[in-house]
């Protein structure tokens, strides 16, 4: 390419720099979300004495609602005032200035976590991340617009794993086709 136009970073809401007790609560967060997926039962081992499939259930759902909680703490917990949340805008400043120097237009993309769009618990971030780049002179495009209220399953590559999937793809180069100019 003789000449760059265009830069669009594709931003996920755990790309911020990770203090070490932001990476602690992560490494938590993995380990016991790990340890429910492989066999609950082998890791704690109270729920092989439950007396029935439905408290086993209600015992597995429960722990779910903890991973729940943690994870959406976590996730606030980067884009608190924090090293890794300051380094992370310093980089983002830095790229927003050398696209400038350059006529290069710079884009931050922020992708949605496909986890409760209907009721989406994090788009506090969204507004932080908003605030930020407008502060900042940044041109801003935040993909929850097109999935909110929408049911993230669909949107699955597995469920297992809450990474966008081709479907989820599609909408967003649909959105980017009709809504940036090429």
């Amino acid at each position: 390419f003789p000449q760059v136009q265009q830069v669009v970073y594709a931003f996920t809401l755990n790309d911020p720099l990770m203090t070490r007790e932001v990476y602690a609560m992560q490494k938590y967060i993995n380990d016991f979300l790990h340890l429910r997926q492989i066999h609950l039962s082998e890791h704690f081992r109270f729920i092989n004495r439950l007396p029935s499939p439905t408290l086993y259930w209600v015992t597995g759902r429960i722990v779910q609602n903890q991973i729940s909680r943690e994870t959406i703490a976590w996730y606030k917990q980067m884009y608190a005032d924090n090293s890794g949340w300051r380094h992370t805008q310093k980089m983002l400043i830095d790229m927003h200035k050398f696209c400038m120097a350059k006529d290069i237009d710079f884009t931050l993309l922020v992708f949605p976590i496909y986890y409760r769009l209907s009721d989406y618990p994090l788009g506090e971030i969204h507004i932080t991340l908003e605030q930020f780049a407008r502060q900042n002179g940044i041109h801003y495009i935040d993909l929850l617009e097109i999935f909110a209220g929408k049911n993230e399953l669909n949107y699955w590559v597995h469920p297992r794993d809450f990474h966008p999937n081709n479907l989820a793809h599609r909408e967003v180069a649909e959105f980017l086709f009709t809504t940036m100019s090429w």
